[in-house]
């Protein structure tokens, strides 16, 4: 006798789910940030910039606290990637040096991680 398949299996998306899905999958943009994000220490930097922790001498203390450790180079590519996919914006202090700032789009994805993520918890 053959075994039937469970229903969670044998149940389609509906179209619109699916459509949704694909759409997350493969647009290009979305793509981009998904990578970003994807990235060691990428959510924790995210999380600094949005509570105004801008600049790498103000976040090394910070994440010390926490037990968490990023070198310069991981820190500057990811803040480097962050202003290609808009989260992040370079701010000159002088010809030698910058700070980084959330954007407008950076505070909504940062926002939007915190809502699930307190959603998860509760």
């Amino acid at each position: 006798m053959r075994k039937s398949k469970p229903s969670a299996i044998q149940e389609k998306p509906a179209a619109t789910d699916y459509d949704r899905v694909v759409r997350l999958m493969t647009d290009p943009k979305l793509s981009k940030l998904k990578a970003a994000l994807g990235k060691t220490h990428a959510m924790d930097l995210l999380f600094a910039l949005y509570i105004g922790k801008a600049r790498h001498v103000d976040i090394e203390p910070y994440f010390r606290q926490f037990g968490i450790s990023i070198s310069d180079y991981p820190y500057y590519s990811r803040l480097k990637t962050f202003v290609k996919v808009g989260i992040a914006q370079q701010v000159r202090i002088d010809s030698l040096r910058n700070y980084y700032v959330i954007t407008e789009f950076g505070k909504k994805v940062a926002e939007q991680f915190i809502k699930f993520f307190d959603e998860l918890e509760g």
